[in-house]
């Protein structure tokens, strides 16, 4: 009977969340300088004074570092709005580069940061990263104000074709603005 009930404990689907948070997330520097990146998802219960109690990763981001860093940000922190036992989902972004200063993502990150996300799975490429969709986002908005619609449809047809060449480009150019690298054409 008791293995019986493990089994269905353990095949059960897990309760519906009662509420969903994004937190973005600076990443923790041993993670930084290994290039690892992601989002972890944790489920929590919330306890009698808004607590967050029972933490478990519910959607692992792929790096022990930040699964590990997202549960000690979350141990002794409160959530208010949220009823004793409610169970509470938190997406914590750890993002590739710092957001207020995208020109100093050097070439060394860079390759850092896809070559970890690369290991992950046989099925990512540099160009279906996380890395190439905000760069190439920032790079629209960055540019949007700065020439015709036909210049900023060349800056981001450039920094396209030239995404998957940035990496060997950047071989000789460590410290060089990854962005930069990115835009250049041969």
């Amino acid at each position: 009977m008791i293995a019986l009930l493990t089994f269905l404990a353990a095949t059960a689907s897990p309760p519906p969340v009662d509420r969903t948070m994004d937190l973005p997330m600076e990443r923790p520097e041993s993670a930084s300088a290994l290039g690892h990146f992601g989002t972890v998802t944790v489920h929590a219960r919330i306890g009698a004074n808004g607590e967050l109690d029972d933490l478990v990763i519910a959607s692992p981001s792929g790096s022990d570092l930040l699964d590990a860093d997202a549960i000690a940000m979350l141990s002794n922190k409160t959530i208010r709005g949220s009823a004793e036992g409610n169970l509470v989902a938190i997406a914590i972004g750890y993002l590739p580069f710092n957001p207020d200063n995208i020109p100093s993502y050097t070439c060394r990150q860079a390759g850092l940061a896809l070559g970890w996300w690369q290991s992950l799975s046989s099925e990512n490429e540099a160009t279906n990263s996380s890395i190439y969709h905000m760069l190439s986002g920032l790079l629209l908005l960055a540019t949007m104000d700065k020439g015709s619609s036909a210049d900023v449809a060349a800056r981001y047809k450039a920094f396209r074709a030239n995404f998957g060449t940035a990496l060997e480009r950047c071989a000789d150019r460590p410290d060089d603005s990854f962005l930069a690298t990115a835009v250049k054409s041969d």
